[in-house]
Order: C-alpha cells, then sequence, then structure tokens
C-alpha cells in the first residue's frame, strides 16, 4: 500500500499553483506566450501522473468507483448545476444545451472550462484501474504495462485530434446542444484523450516506489531544467490537453516526463523548508477547490482590479493570490457546513484530490 508522504502534497501544491497561473492574465495576454507554453507543457500530465501514486490494484472496484463518483463526479454536478441555475435566471440561457454540456462534459460545452479535468480523471482513472486488473496475471506484466502505456501514449498524442474535427454544423440537433460550435469538442468526458492521461497515470503507478523515496539530486535537478530548456528552446512544443494540442509525440511527451520530475524533485528541496512545506502542502491538500473556483474568482477580481488601475502586471498578481487564497476560504468555510460538505466534499472530510 502506498503511504502518503509530504513531497506528493508538495507537488500538487506546486502543480495547482501553476494551473492558477497558467490561467493568469501574465500567461495568457501575448496570445499564448513562453510563460504559457511552459507551463502547459506539463501541468496537466503532472496530476495525472501523480493520480497513478495514489492507484491501488488491491482496491475492490465497487468502493473504487464509488470514491471517485464521491470525490470528482458529486462536486462537479454540484458546482455546474448551481452555475446552470444562475445563469437561468439572470440571462435566461437555453437549459437543455447547459444540461447537454453538463453531461457532455468536456471544457467547450461546460460554463467553467476548467473543470473539464474532473469527469475525465474519473474515466481516465477508472480505465487504468481495470488495465490493472487485466494485466495483473501476465507473466511480464511489468514489461507488458510498460510497452502498452507507451504505444498508448504515443498513438493518442498522435491522434489526439481526431474528434476535434469533425463538422457538426449541419446536423439538425447541433446548435441546441452545442451552440455555436462548427466541429465536435471532442467525445464526451474528453474520453478520446484517455490514450494520454491514462498513460501517465499508469506511469505514475509504476513509479509510485521511486517517487516515495526519491531524494533531491542537484545534478538530476538541473540537468533535467538543461535539457527542458534545450527542447523547448529547439522544438518549442507544448501540450493544452483541453484544446487537443500535442504539439510532437516524443518532444512533448519527453517535455512533460521532465517537467514532472523537475517539479518533484523541486518539492523534495522545499520539504527540508518548514513554513514553505507547510504552505504548498496546504495548498495541495486544497487544489480541488483551487482547480474548481479559481477561475472565475481570479478572471472577475483582475477585471475588478483593472477598473482601478492599468498596472496589469501588478494587477495579475493580486488577481493570482485571489484565484489561490479566495477558494480555501471558501474550503474552510464549506467545511463547517454540514449541507455544504455533504454536497461538495468526500465523505468523512477525507483529504481533497487524495487520489487525484
Amino acid at each position: 500500500m502506498t503511504q502518503r508522504n509530504n513531497t506528493i502534497d508538495i507537488t500538487k501544491g506546486l502543480g495547482i499553483a501553476l494551473v492558477v497561473l497558467g490561467h493568469n492574465w501574465i500567461a495568457l495576454h501575448e496570445d499564448k506566450g513562453i510563460l504559457f507554453r511552459l507551463i502547459f507543457s506539463f501541468h496537466m500530465p503532472l496530476f495525472f501522473f501523480v493520480s497513478g501514486i495514489f492507484l491501488k490494484e488491491s482496491e475492490p472496484i465497487k468502493p473504487f468507483i464509488f470514491s471517485k463518483v464521491d470525490s470528482l463526479l458529486k462536486p462537479y454536478l454540484v458546482v455546474l448545476i448551481c452555475v446552470g441555475i444562475g445563469e437561468m435566471l439572470s440571462h435566461h440561457p437555453l437549459w437543455i444545451k447547459h444540461i447537454f454540456g453538463i453531461v457532455y462534459g468536456t471544457g467547450s460545452t461546460i460554463a467553467w472550462e476548467a473543470l473539464w479535468f474532473l469527469p475525465h480523471l474519473f474515466i481516465a482513472l477508472l480505465f487504468s484501474r481495470l488495465f490493472l486488473n487485466i494485466t495483473d496475471k501476465f507473466k511480464y506484466k511489468l514489461v507488458l504495462r510498460i510497452s502498452a502505456n507507451t504505444f498508448f501514449l504515443i498513438i493518442g498524442a498522435t491522434f489526439i485530434d481526431v474528434f476535434w474535427r469533425i463538422d457538426v454544423s449541419n446536423l439538425s440537433y447541433a446548435n441546441t446542444m452545442f451552440g455555436q460550435m462548427k466541429y465536435l469538442p471532442g467525445l464526451p468526458f474528453s474520453i478520446d484523450i484517455i490514450w494520454i492521461s491514462s498513460a501517465f497515470i499508469m506511469f505514475g503507478f509504476l513509479m509510485r516506489q521511486n517517487i516515495q523515496s526519491l531524494r533531491f539530486n542537484y545534478l538530476g535537478f538541473f540537468g533535467a531544467i538543461l535539457i527542458f530548456s534545450l527542447l523547448h528552446y529547439w522544438f518549442d512544443r507544448t501540450l493544452d490537453l483541453n484544446k487537443r494540442v500535442y504539439g510532437d509525440a516524443i518532444i512533448s511527451s519527453l517535455k512533460a516526463m521532465l517537467g514532472i520530475y523537475i517539479t518533484i524533485s523541486f518539492a523534495t528541496l522545499m520539504d527540508n523548508f518548514v513554513v514553505i512545506k507547510k504552505i504548498l502542502a496546504y495548498l495541495g491538500s486544497s487544489s480541488l477547490f483551487i482547480l474548481i473556483f479559481h477561475g472565475i474568482l481570479q478572471e472577475k477580481s483582475f477585471e475588478f482590479l483593472s477598473l482601478l488601475s492599468k498596472a496589469d502586471y501588478f494587477n495579475s498578481l493580486l488577481a493570482f493570490l485571489v484565484g489561490i487564497i479566495a477558494p480555501i476560504i471558501l474550503l474552510e468555510t464549506i467545511k463547517r457546513q454540514p449541507l455544504m460538505s455533504a454536497m461538495l466534499l468526500p465523505r468523512k472530510l477525507k483529504p481533497l484530490y487524495k487520489n487525484c
């Protein structure tokens, strides 16, 4: 059984900070400039990889499914249903489109785009868990799992946008269900990228013992940064799984793995600093709420601050802090409200994102 340690929470704290920064004006205003491309080249694979560290072969499948419904699909549905009710009361949108969007569950069909990650993670974890069951009886299961997931990753990356280029503009139901979209926004729950996400989950599972015992190594850390930087300079490939962008099957996968290693290594270094460790670990344990609410809070705070000042970089930094701190305040408030806790938090207030 894999034991939880500070390094993983610190890693998730760093990862969720990168998610918030990646959706900040600083990263977005230069039409997806270098900061955006650097962050997006590994921050989503990082969360899939960390999810795999806590995947358990021995856990019965039914409790596994129930726990993932409870921790991932429940807050996804509750939040988007509440958002939909609010929009219908204020703007009177088509309720059929909103409900369809929630059920379809991709970034392009839901009101808060960042929440696409939750239903997809549910599907990807379930797929990975079933893959472990299927391969468990093979004699050379380690070789099979490594080979299969490498193949999955390459195939998934090569054909990532197949379901992103299907023209639906002439379909009779398209306007009702998809609004003004011309092309299909992927498959429901983004299942069309499951080969990529499950591969990173499985690599996290296969490397879980190594990650748990990892110690900071200056040569490995700075060597990885150097290779990552050179790959970015030479090839400038990035990822955006939500938008079905995977720059190059080999180069982008290598950059993603290097970014994961760099982040986890840095987390092991931060584990030596008590205050920083506690802050980042707390962010990591609160990452689900930050993921859900950072987008709207950061966006609205930046818009408000821009009315007061034209110092965009300063406003962006303040909005970044709001995008992290405000969801944490909301989380701590909800923890003290039994009804809200039951609606949004895993049962018995288990640590958020424990298996994610």
